[in-house]
């Protein structure tokens, strides 16, 4: 599935979406509302308010994935725990490339950027650490 305007996932378990461009929304691309267990696999975000949006979800994984170009947030992770990022690239995002909100423990990212930097911000989330190129991660080891 490719090019299609939004996709939006609610209350659901054990999904997984994989090929799906999601572009020229005025809001969300891809949004993930009180869900867990849900993976995404090569999602291209852009052009987008928000590339992608994850609300009140447990153990979300975005995988090898393209979110630039979006007018406000690349992805942005809002009260929800146990996400991971795997080599997702995020660049030339307006705002922040990833955004972690009111988001605790659990947290892994593995991030490419072509800008040569890396645009995170934490607001009120805890257990963070990052690391320097390569794999960063936010929760004790396991």
């Amino acid at each position: 599935m490719s090019n299609i305007g939004n996709v939006f996932v609610g209350n659901c378990e054990n999904v997984t979406l994989r090929n799906i461009t999601v572009k020229n929304n005025s809001q969300k691309g891809l949004y993930v509302f009180i869900s867990n267990n849900i993976i995404s696999e090569n999602i291209t975000a852009t052009d987008n308010r928000n590339g992608i949006h994850i609300e009140r979800s447990y153990k979300k994984a975005i995988e090898e994935s393209n979110v630039a170009g979006n007018t406000k947030h690349g992805i942005l992770i809002d009260t929800s725990n146990s996400n991971e990022l795997n080599s997702v690239n995020v660049s030339a995002n307006s705002d922040q490339g990833i955004l972690l909100k009111n988001s605790i423990n659990g947290f892994q990212v593995v991030i490419r950027s072509d800008q040569g930097f890396l645009s995170i911000r934490w607001r009120r989330s805890e257990e963070r650490r990052v690391g320097k190129e390569g794999r960063s991660r936010w929760a004790p080891d396991d």
